[in-house]
């Protein structure tokens, strides 16, 4: 959130200041569950663009409901990078599960996997991290960040939220992008 002559709400920042620092994604947060009644602060589901996929950010989400014995999750964006483009290509077919709206209904043309054992993350990024791709149809507006064979665009997002795995495959236990199968 930005107001019209200055940085993030609560800030203090000046408007010429970097852009998307954790220093004021950690303010807007406090602020934001400071709002909340206490006992809605036990579970929270944080998301974020890519922007917000900041190593420091994710461990101070984690760090922060272990002193407080909360149950805190995340969802950010991360970029598209090469390896996450070839990780994405290497996914089986039969692996990738229909993806869901939040009322659980599935999302026609829309899946999901988890590429997390395909990829070499750098050091730093919380143990629990998880890297889960997303495909969906195109919209007619918007280039895809990356395609898959089908011709949707994919879009990885590291949550900590539990999923559900397709039964007899696991990334851990994949083969790597570019590997013979």
């Amino acid at each position: 959130m930005r107001e019209h002559r200055g940085g993030p709400r609560g800030t203090g920042t000046p408007g010429n200041a970097g852009s998307n620092t954790v220093a004021d994604h950690i303010t807007v947060l406090r602020e934001a569950i400071a709002q909340l009644p206490a006992r809605y602060r036990r579970k929270i589901i944080f998301r974020a663009d890519g922007a917000g996929a900041t190593k420091d950010l994710l461990t101070w989400i984690k760090t922060e409901a272990t002193q407080h014995g909360y149950t805190w999750h995340y969802s950010v964006g991360f970029d598209v990078t090469e390896p996450v483009r070839e990780a994405i290509a290497a996914v089986p077919t039969r692996v990738w599960a229909p993806a869901l709206t939040p009322d659980d209904e599935v999302r026609r043309g829309a899946h999901v996997t988890e590429i997390t054992g395909l990829l070499t993350l750098a050091d730093g990024w919380p143990p629990e991290l998880r890297v889960m791709a997303r495909t969906e149809p195109l919209h007619p507006n918007k280039p895809a960040p990356s395609r898959n064979s089908a011709g949707s665009a994919s879009k990885p997002s590291p949550p900590t939220c539990p999923a559900t795995t397709t039964p007899g495959w696991t990334p851990s236990t994949a083969t790597t992008p570019g590997s013979k199968r």
